[in-house]
């Protein structure tokens, strides 16, 4: 049996399909819930229950159905909700018709909600669901400004800090605003209603960094990264500096604290293809170590010059000059002219010797002739 207040909450449903089913809808089976949107979906393919019924007033009759079973624990109860809802939004269904808004508006924050559900199952098909759904009708920014709404952040008065919702919820509305940002070609839409425009996406992006979860603050990062980027190649040229004339901050704002914001313009300096703040101080910081190295060297010659020129003057005081050392070149030659003085004076010696004997010899011989001829006179 339903409650009253379930009763209260489905009296559109109960018009349209009945009790029986709604009670049905309500059962703890998965098989039962499974075969409700089986029906429904029948219904709606086959135009059964629109010959009788408005297609806008059975989409509001089932707004309550869908809200339950998108969070069903069951994939094949929350896959075949999704299939009903987006044959609700497609132009099957409500297509251009002004109660399309109000089906959106109702089942998107769900969705949301069930992005940050810690069943990994459940989270991928509500992000993807949302993709869909704006792949659908993305010229409407019906899921974009749901998706690029700023964090709603709460102020605590006490410690002076912004108090975040679920990180993970957070974390997956930054990665669907990538996803809707890549459908679109990395492209702005030109029309503002569509809602995917430079500055939404900006604000949105700021609103991350106030965030107290640092993942969600470096998707932040990485997606104002990827604007940014497509804002310096716009077509039409109409954002030269890119979103930097929208940031709060520049470079010469900043102080050693603003660690978030020295990341951000960071990034945004390593998509540009310049050298970040980091990277320039330490490129300061090699060139300063180059130019004391050098500065040192200099001073280390000059201390060395400068000793050269107290021994000099040393010297030259005491009366002596500094002794050049002799070159091997020159050594060389004195000792071989050494050598050659011995040589000669070893053979005059010797030829001395020859000329004193030769001389003795030829004193005995006239010495020999005298007493010859004496000898010869007597006989």
């Amino acid at each position: 049996t339903l409650t009253q207040g379930q009763r209260a909450q489905n009296d559109n449903f109960i018009e349209i399909y009945g009790e029986p089913l709604l009670i049905q809808s309500y059962s703890k089976k998965f098989d039962a819930r499974v075969d409700v949107l089986n029906q429904i979906l029948r219904s709606l393919q086959n135009g059964q229950i629109l010959e009788n019924n408005d297609i806008s007033r059975v989409a509001k009759a089932l707004v309550p159905l869908m809200s339950r079973y998108a969070k069903d624990k069951v994939a094949k109860v929350s896959d075949l909700n999704v299939e009903l809802f987006l044959y609700l939004t497609s132009d099957k269904g409500l297509g251009r018709h002004k109660d399309l808004q109000y089906l959106v508006d109702k089942l998107i924050p769900t969705y949301l909600v069930i992005t940050g559900d810690t069943n990994k199952k459940l989270r991928a098909s509500a992000e993807n669901t949302l993709i869909r759904l704006d792949q659908q009708h993305g010229n409407l920014g019906l899921v974009a400004q749901h998706i690029l709404m700023p964090f709603n952040l709460k102020s605590n008065k006490k410690d002076n800090k912004t108090i975040g919702g679920n990180p993970r919820q957070d974390q997956s509305r930054i990665k669907i605003a990538q996803a809707l940002f890549a459908n679109r070609g990395r492209q702005f839409d030109v029309n503002a209603a569509s809602y995917f425009t430079v500055k939404n996406c900006t604000d949105f992006c700021l609103s991350c960094f106030e965030h107290n979860n640092g993942s969600v603050r470096e998707l932040g990062i990485v997606f104002l990264t990827e604007i940014h980027i497509s804002a310096l190649n716009s077509p039409t040229g109409q954002y030269p500096l890119g979103i930097r004339k929208l940031l709060p901050k520049t470079n010469e704002d900043l102080t050693q604290k603003d660690i978030l914001w020295r990341n951000v313009l960071d990034s945004l300096d390593r998509a540009e293809g310049k050298p970040t703040h980091s990277e320039l101080a330490s490129q300061r910081m090699k060139q300063q170590a180059d130019m004391e190295r050098q500065k040192k060297n200099e001073i280390d010659a000059l201390k060395n010059q400068i000793e050269e020129l107290k021994y000099l003057q040393g010297n030259i005081q005491n009366g002596g000059g500094p002794k050049k050392a002799a070159s091997p070149m020159k050594e060389s030659y004195d000792l071989e002219n050494n050598n050659n003085n011995i040589n000669n004076n070893s053979n005059n010696n010797n030829n001395n010797q020859n000329l004193s004997f030769q001389s003795n010899n030829n004193d005995q011989l006239d010495e020999n002739q005298e007493e010859l001829d004496e000898n010869v006179c007597i006989f």
